[in-house]
């Protein structure tokens, strides 16, 4: 469901949801002091209460965001988001890719978590914000936003973490891990248990990109070798 203030801003949201869950899509570009007004039948605009639900057409006090559209994710979008993710960077390709962002971003963690955002902002949101039916020319914003909703479900983080792992995002894959262990210790895992799930995914995941880096060097080990042998006869 769609809805529109006067500038034309449009914020896609579940059918029902009330003015509470707008504010948290919107997060800091409209302060917790802006109102929702709402046209009501001989009262003009009305200012809307935290639970109430929102009509199709709302008007927004003091909106800061220069964005044109808004959106959150469902479990099941961000779970097929994460695996285009993934699958992207499984790619030998693009395992290749990943050595050259990190080579641009001069081995700075955070440059290279940048590099990595404008990298998956051409090649990976787009084909699936299309999916979804959502515009595609702001994709970064657009996806990074709507995906806050990460940490409502340990499947969704821990595939989030699976993912980072896979594309080497040292600064995300230790925010992940933070976040499983916070959800797991809220549906009732002991440290122990929640420690060797993490154990488990690092080896899993990150022994995963290893073993492709390894394949690559062996390769290129291998066609000098026989480069030398070609020269030496």
């Amino acid at each position: 469901k769609f809805f529109a203030s006067s500038n034309m801003v449009q914020v896609r949201l579940r059918l029902g949801a009330a003015v509470g869950e707008l504010r948290h899509v919107l997060f800091e570009d409209f302060p917790p002091t802006a109102k929702v007004l709402a046209e009501r039948p001989g009262q003009g605009l009305v200012a809307l209460s935290e639970d109430e639900a929102l009509p199709p057409r709302i008007v927004l006090s003091d909106f800061t965001g220069r964005r044109n559209f808004y959106a959150r994710f469902s479990r099941r979008e961000n779970l097929i988001l994460l695996k285009a993710m993934k699958d992207h960077f499984l790619q030998q390709r693009n395992q290749d890719r990943l050595e050259e962002l990190w080579e641009m971003s001069q081995e700075d963690t955070m440059r290279y978590k940048v590099i990595l955002q404008e990298h998956l902002g051409k090649e990976v949101y787009p084909p699936v914000l299309r999916r979804f039916g959502l515009p595609d020319d702001q994709p970064v914003q657009l996806a990074v936003c709507a995906m806050q909703s990460i940490g409502d479900n340990l499947d969704v983080t821990e595939t989030w973490l699976e993912t980072e792992h896979v594309m080497q995002n040292t600064i995300n894959i230790e925010n992940a891990e933070n976040l499983c262990r916070e959800i797991m210790h809220k549906v009732g895992f002991n440290v122990k248990q929640i420690e060797k799930r993490l154990f488990d995914k690092r080896m899993q995941w990150s022994g995963g990109v290893r073993i492709l880096a390894q394949r690559k060097q062996k390769a290129v080990e291998a066609q000098q070798q026989k480069a030398q042998e070609g020269q030496s006869r």
